[in-house]
C-alpha cells in the first residue's frame, strides 16, 4: 500500500508515446512528461489529475510517446529505483520494483485487435485528449494505445526547501542538481474568501544555494511549463497544457494554497523512475514536474 511509505513518499507515473523519426540505428524516439504532486509531509502524487483529497492515495497519469519509421518489436522496462509499480496500460508485467512491456509494436491503427483490458479509471478523464496526439500507434497484446502509462509508490526526498521571509519566499536546493525554470503560485483563504494571490519565478537555481523571491500580483510573472520549448511537437505539448490545467491551475483557483513548479533534473527523473528499452531508443527526453505544497503564506501585517 502507498500509504506504507511515511514522509518523503511519492506516487509517481509515466505515460510514454512515440512519433515519426528519422530512420537511425535505434530506430525510435521516446518522449516522456509528468507531474508530481508532491505535499509537505504527506503521500505526493505524480499526474496528470489533482487527487480528490490529501488522504487519498490517488495517481494519474503522465505519458510515454514514440516516433518511428521502422515496424520492430521492442521491449521497455520500468524500473522503480527506491520504490514499487501501481498501475500500468496496456497490461505490463510487474516484476517487483519493476514493470516490462514485451514485444511492443508500432503499428497502423488498421491492425488494432479487441481491447485486452479496460482503460483505469484514473485515465478516462483525459483518455480523449492523451490519444488525439500524432504520436505512433503501438500494438500492445492486442490493443492498439498511443502511448504507454505506469504508476509506481518510491521515496524522494524533496529537492526544493522553502521558509517565508516576511512577504518574500526563500527557496534553497538542497539537491546535487540545478533545478530550473521555478514558478511559485501563492494565495491563502481568510474565513473561506480568497484573499491575495502572488507569482513568481526563476529561470534557475543551482545545488546548495538560495534565492529570496518577491511575489507579483500578475500571473505573467510564473512561468509555467512549455513543452515546445523543450522540443516537444504542439499536439504532445498541447495534450499536456490541457492535463497542467487540470492538475494545477483550476486546483489553485478552488483551494488557493501556496505551490512551487518545477522540473526534475534528468538524474533525479533516474531515482524516480528509470526506462530502459531494448533494443534501446535513439533518444529519450524526460519532462518531469514537480508540484511542490510551501509553507502556508503568511498574513500580511496591514500598514507593512
Amino acid at each position: 500500500m502507498v500509504s506504507g511509505y511515511a514522509k518523503h513518499a511519492i506516487v509517481t507515473v509515466g505515460l510514454i508515446f512515440f512519433m515519426a523519426a528519422p530512420l537511425c540505428s535505434a530506430d525510435f524516439d521516446a518522449r516522456e512528461w509528468g507531474v508530481l504532486d508532491l505535499r509537505d509531509g504527506e503521500v505526493g502524487i505524480l499526474g496528470t489529475l489533482p487527487p480528490p483529497s490529501l488522504k487519498e492515495h490517488i495517481v494519474r497519469a503522465p505519458v510515454i510517446y514514440f516516433s518511428t519509421r521502422d515496424q520492430k518489436p521492442f521491449s521497455l522496462t520500468v524500473r522503480f529505483p527506491n520504490g514499487h509499480p501501481v498501475e500500468d496500460f496496456p497490461q505490463a508485467v510487474s516484476t517487483g520494483a519493476s514493470l516490462v512491456w514485451n514485444d511492443v509494436v508500432f503499428a497502423s491503427v488498421s491492425q488494432a485487435g479487441s481491447a485486452t483490458r479496460e482503460t483505469p479509471a484514473c485515465l478516462r478523464p483525459l483518455a480523449g485528449v492523451l490519444g488525439q496526439v500524432g504520436a505512433a500507434p503501438l500494438l500492445v497484446r492486442g490493443q492498439t494505445t498511443r502511448f504507454l502509462y505506469y504508476e509506481g509508490a518510491v521515496r524522494l526526498t524533496p529537492p526544493l526547501k522553502a521558509k517565508w521571509v516576511g512577504q518574500r519566499l526563500r527557496l534553497t536546493n538542497i539537491s546535487d542538481q540545478p533545478i530550473g525554470p521555478i514558478s511559485v503560485s501563492t494565495g491563502y483563504a481568510f474565513r473561506f474568501v480568497r484573499v491575495d494571490q502572488g507569482y513568481a519565478s526563476l529561470a534557475r537555481l543551482d545545488s546548495g544555494k538560495s534565492a529570496v523571491l518577491g511575489l507579483s500580483p500578475s500571473q505573467d510573472a510564473a512561468a509555467f511549463p512549455n513543452l515546445r520549448q523543450m522540443g516537444f511537437p504542439n499536439d504532445e505539448a498541447e495534450a499536456f497544457d490541457v492535463c497542467w490545467r487540470a492538475a494545477v491551475i483550476e486546483p489553485l483557483r478552488q483551494h488557493p494554497w501556496a505551490r512551487v513548479f518545477y522540473r526534475l533534473s534528468a538524474p533525479t527523473c533516474e531515482r524516480v523512475s528509470s526506462l530502459e528499452f531494448d533494443p534501446p531508443a535513439r533518444q529519450v527526453t524526460r519532462a518531469l514536474f514537480v508540484i511542490q505544497a510551501l509553507p502556508p503564506r503568511p498574513r500580511p501585517i496591514p500598514g507593512n
